[in-house]
């Protein structure tokens, strides 16, 4: 009884329905390996596709499918499956190549595909089968049929495509599971193993969060920045990682990108030193796709990024005069105290940044006076063009809520005039709200910030305002005290909120037919203001009169312009300083990927003989062909596996070898 159960296993297990489900299954998972980035931390995964579909990924096991225990059982089952059907099949298909049934009754070859009969004397026909047999290859096999007819064979090697093909995908599979995580797995099933989840350095790892020194299959990822060296690399596993110590030394000695022509980066090269066990030392530079390799351990290059660049920060003061105290140098991923209520998070620094042409951007249409100015608006040009380095922070407040800042370090050209762009968000999901500096045509940035808190100090409206008040001699309203408080009202109006808390301000307190009206008329106001305003600070400054536009001129006219809309934004700025970099002392980090893969010489090699398999079999073709003589002629018949032009081509051409040979007997 136990021994027709395990026949009938046996037969399951070397069915081809099978195999082919399996085949289709594992292929299925593939693809969708490809599709979701494996091995990532899973809060990664949680921001990515939220909540609900991160725990049904999770329990399918899709963010690390290729070492899943369901994918290794699929795995096993194809490799068991396979190597039954080439146990089973590979002795008679080995036989049938040297061995085989020639026989066929003569009525059953005349409705063989091709057939060709020609007259002539009976002894011709082994001289004929002699010329064919010379004349389309000597590896033919031949036999003699009853009645003196004989038949030729071709190709009959195309059988071993078979062979190679099911042998090819048992070493796929063999390799597999040979680099899969299932003795991690077991060792964390028993208690052995236990992913680390904290975020600790190195040496605070507990032993049961380490994995041994000569473990014989791992995927982990190390981060160096220049000039540090590493004896141990991270595997991510699970919801958590292990320590995996490597049998070398690691050192970065330098980052370095190549760009095109167009700004964007063409390779990422990592020049390294490997110390290994005796003592030895090999350079060589990484990059994608030319890792370093020692035996079965390689090292691949697999991420960059900043490896602690520092700054040197000045605190540009926007609506008070009274400045932060910051460190000389403050460096990317370190937090500092600026004061009892703000505290900067440094998180990364780019040397580039390839985006698209904001010179080619569409504004909104919005209506005239509640248009709300915007540095970078949404719509982009599919033009890119380097933007040049930025660095990005956080500002947390002594609540603990903070924004995000991202500010490009180079002026950047929009429309013909430069500015100094910098970003803010309040959630790491949405978008940066951009807000612009404007430059003076001298190229400085200094006059923007003296001018603005010129500008927004109360202490000067008063003067201001009685001084566009006697300017106003021509208008209607002839009395100047009036005119005079209008403008310390619109200029208090605006210091609160810019334009938006003036629109704000119209609709709530100004019937709807009069506020497109009073609406120009605000704006008429603070144009006079500023113009007024730029001229009395162009005076009261004269060392920086060299580095920005005078007076009634179009220069100046542009640069007020932008600046009223910039100081505008900056209510939504979120911060009374701009952070402006003084320095930069950039430092790079490189990601490596070590993998130690016993298994990669195994898959190569039945990768090879996949690919040998499905040479033979699609264009390796068995023919054979049949001769013999009755009624005065001399009667040919070829079928063959694979019955197309090609074959029906050398039908031709082997008929038309016989004629030859006939005449040439004839003559």
């Amino acid at each position: 009884m136990s021994s027709v159960i395990v026949r009938r296993w046996l037969e399951l297990l070397g069915s081809m329905r099978l195999a082919i489900t399996l085949l289709v299954s594992i292929a299925l998972a593939s693809v969708i390996g490809t599709l979701i980035p494996q091995g990532e931390p899973y809060v990664n995964y949680q921001f990515q596709f939220g909540d609900f579909w991160f725990k049904q990924f999770l329990f399918l096991g899709l963010f690390d499918i290729y070492h899943t225990t369901w994918f290794i059982f699929l795995l096993g089952l194809l490799l068991s499956s396979t190597s039954i059907c080439v146990y089973r099949y590979t002795p008679s298909m080995l036989r049938s190549i040297k061995h085989w049934r020639p026989a066929s009754a003569y009525s059953v070859l005349q409705n063989m595909p091709y057939t060709f009969s020609i007259a002539t004397s009976e002894e011709n026909i082994n001289p004929v089968i002699e010329e064919v047999i010379h004349s389309f290859g000597k590896l033919g096999q031949k036999k003699i049929l009853p009645q003196g007819g004989s038949v030729i064979r071709w190709g009959s090697g195309y059988r071993l495509g078979y062979i190679c093909t099911h042998v090819g995908i048992i070493f796929i599979c063999l390799g597999g599971v040979l680099d899969s995580n299932l003795w991690f797995k077991w060792q964390q099933l028993t208690g052995q193993l236990v992913p680390e989840k904290r975020d600790i350095t190195a040496d605070q790892i507990p032993a049961k969060s380490r994995l041994n020194i000569n473990n014989p299959s791992y995927r982990a990822q190390v981060n160096l920045p220049e000039g540090s060296s590493a004896t141990f690399a991270f595997q991510n596993f699970e919801d958590g990682y292990l320590l995996q110590p490597l049998p070398l030394t690691l050192k970065l000695d330098a980052f370095h990108v190549e760009y095109h022509e167009t700004g964007q980066p063409k390779a990422f090269i990592s020049d390294i030193s490997v110390k290994l066990p005796d003592g030895s030392i090999k350079k060589q530079s990484v990059q994608v796709n030319k890792p370093f390799e020692w035996g079965s351990l390689s090292i691949y290059q697999s991420s960059f990024g900043d490896g602690g660049t520092g700054f040197a920060v000045r605190a540009a003061p926007l609506f008070q005069t009274d400045s932060l105290t910051l460190p000389s140098i403050v460096r990317v991923f370190g937090k500092y105290k600026l004061n009892n209520q703000y505290t900067l998070e440094i998180n990364d620094y780019k040397p580039i940044n390839v985006e698209a042409n904001p010179n080619k951007i569409k504004p909104e249409k919005e209506e005239k006076w509640k248009s709300f100015f915007s540095a970078v608006p949404k719509d982009r040009s599919s033009k890119v063009i380097n933007l040049g380095a930025t660095w990005t922070y956080r500002i947390r407040d002594a609540q603990g809520q903070a924004k995000e800042y991202h500010n490009y370090l180079e002026p950047i050209s929009i429309e013909g005039r430069w500015y100094v762009l910098s970003g803010i968000r309040e959630e790491a999901d949405k978008p940066f709200r951009y807000f612009r500096m404007p430059l003076t045509p001298q190229g400085y940035l200094e006059p923007y910030f003296l001018w603005r808190l010129y500008w927004l100090n109360p202490e000067k409206w008063h003067a201001l305002s009685e001084k566009f008040a006697n300017n106003q001699k021509k208008s209607p309203l002839t009395n100047v005290d009036t005119i005079s408080k209008m403008g310390e009202a619109v200029l208090s109006l605006f210091a609160k909120g810019g334009y938006e808390q003036v629109a704000t301000f119209l609709e709530k307190s100004v019937p709807k037919q009069e506020q497109q009206k009073i609406a120009d008329l605000y704006i008429k106001i603070l144009d006079q203001l500023s113009l007024q305003s730029y001229s009395d600070f162009y005076e009261e400054f004269p060392a920086w009169r060299n580095k920005m536009p005078a007076p009634n001129t179009p220069e100046a006219a542009f640069f007020i312009k932008d600046s009223i809309l910039s100081i505008s934004d900056s209510f939504f700025y979120g911060l009374p300083y701009y952070l402006q970099v003084m320095h930069i002392d950039p430092v790079q980090s490189s990601g490596f990927q070590v993998t130690r893969s016993p298994g990669k010489p195994v898959v190569y090699f039945g990768c090879f003989l996949l690919v040998m398999g499905v040479f033979l079999l699609f264009y390796w073709r068995e023919i054979r062909l049949w001769c013999w003589y009755s009624q005065g002629k001399i009667n040919l018949a070829m079928n063959s596996n694979r019955l197309d032009s090609i074959t029906e081509r050398r039908f031709k051409e082997i008929c038309a070898a016989v004629e030859k040979a006939i005449h040439k007997k004839l003559k």
